[in-house]
């Protein structure tokens, strides 16, 4: 959170709301890093094999720097009543993207259910304003020229999703296109150009994308590709399905 409020700093110098949000942030984690630590139990040592099961992810998401999966994770602690490490896997998630729009998501949701109000409405006002600043169409397209010239992809799949959340699907598309000259065997370049492809109505084409991206995974075993299609399949895809007549 600190690193993006610093990044918004420095597109707008002086820029109010950045400014108290970055004092606001220093002053929460230096509160926090001083609060004495309470002896915690290991998840990996709980009784529930739900529970060990989440430690097994949560292991498997760190080490592969999966800042979406650790996301998941944090979640279903909560949903099994473990305040304490979903806490502490979303502070895992930030460390590896404190600029993801649904980790501050999650932070909202899990100040709610534990009955911390005024923090998840907090959190959602920081949200919006960091959305606000990722997302002003002149900020994106002045990074897309710097990551076209760097040839830097994940910053033009940031971007790309950025256009997105600003129902700029057509724009969002183009700039996917972009990513997958500089890498047109990574996963997470098809499947954007297949969110951008839905949005747009072109499902067809979509899907067609999709079995490409699914042969080349399958002849390359790539492992972690697998995993980021089927969970694309399962949270994105079929929740985007037509009813029978619109197959």
């Amino acid at each position: 959170a600190i690193e993006a409020f610093e990044a918004a700093l420095v597109v707008e110098p002086g820029h109010a709301d950045a400014t108290a949000e970055l004092t606001a942030v220093r002053t929460r984690l230096a509160a926090a890093e001083a609060a004495p630590m309470a002896p915690a139990r290991s998840p990996r040592s709980d009784d529930d094999p739900v529970i060990r099961s989440l430690a097994d992810r949560w292991a498997v998401a760190e080490a592969d720097g999966d800042a979406e999966g650790l996301l998941d994770v944090a979640v279903g602690f909560a949903r099994a009543d473990r305040p304490a490490a979903a806490t502490t896997v979303l502070r895992d998630a930030l460390a590896l993207a404190p600029a993801e729009p649904q980790a501050f998501r999650v932070a909202a949701w899990l100040a709610q259910r534990a009955g911390r109000s005024a923090e998840a409405s907090e959190t959602r006002t920081r949200l919006r304003r960091l959305l606000a600043v990722l997302d002003d169409g002149d900020e994106l397209e002045r990074r897309r020229g710097a990551a076209l010239d760097s040839g830097d992809v994940a910053l033009l799949l940031e971007l790309a999703e950025g256009h997105r959340r600003q129902d700029r699907p057509r724009v969002a598309l183009d700039v996917a296109m972009d990513a997958l000259a500089f890498a047109p065997a990574q996963p997470e370049v098809h499947l954007a150009i297949a969110r951008a492809r839905l949005d747009l109505g072109l499902r067809r084409r979509a899907l067609s994308g999709l079995e490409y991206l699914a042969r080349s995974i399958d002849l390359n075993g790539d492992v972690a590709g697998r995993v980021a299609l089927a969970r694309f399949v399962d949270r994105e895809l079929l929740a985007d399905a037509p009813g029978p007549e619109g197959i």
